[in-house]
């Protein structure tokens, strides 16, 4: 009896990292090609709805005007290993993509066999609200 993910073609996601606390720094070889996956909105670390740009806007997916344009928000799987041999899995999105983005402008690529690091290095001092933006550092190493 196949389960869903093998129906569609799929593992179960390795556990995501985490980022407490600023300075918390992790180092993943990446040990999958990374894959588009859709944002979607957590609610009590649940996911939920997926999310879409629509009009520079972020909207649930069941609050879409379907007479718009829409855009998936865009993210990237990155499944490897973290130090101790450990399946982990990293979301690339937001501020983390932003970061990804940068370390590939310089020469880094987001392939398998390759080392990335990512370090949450603090909060924007210009995000507004409860939860103030997190900012990170990622480089890539290529392997050879």
């Amino acid at each position: 009896m196949s389960d869903v993910d093998d129906i569609l073609g799929g593992t179960k996601t390795p556990p995501g990292l985490k980022f407490e606390t600023a300075g918390t720094k992790h180092i993943v070889l990446i040990t999958e090609a990374p894959k588009s996956v859709p944002v979607r909105e957590f609610v009590g670390g649940v996911p939920k709805e997926r999310l879409y740009f629509q009009s520079q806007k972020k909207v649930r997916e069941s609050e879409l005007n379907l007479q718009l344009p829409y855009d998936p928000i865009p993210a990237i799987l990155v499944i490897g290993q973290d130090k101790d041999g450990k399946e982990v899995s990293l979301r690339l999105e937001g501020e983390k993509l932003k970061a990804a983005r940068k370390a590939v402008r310089e020469g880094g690529k987001l392939a398998e066999g390759n080392m990335l690091a990512i370090e949450y290095t603090g909060d924007d001092p210009n995000s507004k609200g409860a939860f103030p933006k997190k900012l990170y550092a990622v480089q890539i190493k290529n392997k050879g």
